[in-house]
């Protein structure tokens, strides 16, 4: 797909300059679009699509099938078949990595702020699992920031972290789940976009994860 930018200007509200854009040159009848995806920032964006897009095409004497109305996580998500971890099992993951993990390995990665007790560990999983949540969104992991060695502060403290994401990976692998994070990462590795899928239209994404952009690069 070749990318083209278009600049619908600041003088009406997108709910008029991005139904227009769309329907530009769309004749009256029948118009198929479910070969298109339309991506916008906000599930409350794209409800006031769905309900601006039928009206303009209306006003031209046309009738659209599609097209799907969505935000960037949804083309991230990964396929059916992967099993992916709920929140509540990545939780139950980290606790029982967190508990069993080595004592140097939680100094070097949490130092003062390693406590004991089922309060810590379950605070500290949440806090692991969210800041994995955050790297994702760049197309990271734990271990590729600690692959950058030297490049980085507190390097060594980043080893311990992806030390204890690969038992976390392992301790999910061993329940036959994949993590989330991971999953979105590999499909945008991947590029895999539904098939039949012709033409994905960003519409007022003013800044689209950095994932979303390389699955749509690749």
């Amino acid at each position: 797909m070749p990318v083209r930018r278009v600049f619908l200007g600041w003088d009406r509200p997108l709910c008029e300059t991005v139904p227009a854009h769309l329907l530009a040159g769309a004749g009256p009848g029948l118009q198929d679009w479910r070969d298109r995806v339309v991506v916008l920032p906000t599930r409350q964006s794209s409800w006031h699509l769905r309900s601006a897009l039928p009206l303009a095409a209306a006003e031209r004497g046309a009738a659209l099938l599609g097209p799907e109305m969505v935000t960037p996580p949804v083309l991230l998500a990964p396929p059916p078949r992967v099993r992916v971890a709920s929140g509540l099992q990545c939780l139950r993951a980290w606790v029982a990595v967190l508990a069993a993990a080595p004592s140097a390995t939680l100094s070097a990665c949490l130092g003062r702020e390693r406590g004991t007790g089922g309060a810590w560990v379950l605070s500290t999983g949440r806090r692991l699992q969210m800041l994995r949540q955050e790297l994702a969104d760049g197309g990271l992991d734990l271990a590729a920031v600690a692959a950058r060695g030297d490049d980085i502060e507190e390097a060594e403290r980043w080893q311990a972290l992806a030390e204890l994401e690969g038992l976390y990976l392992d301790r999910l692998q061993e329940m036959g789940l994949q993590d989330a994070g991971t999953a979105r990462i590999a499909m945008a590795r991947a590029g895999a976009l539904p098939e039949g899928l012709r033409e994905v239209v960003l519409a007022a994404v003013p800044d689209p994860p950095r994932l979303f952009i390389a699955l749509l690069e690749r």
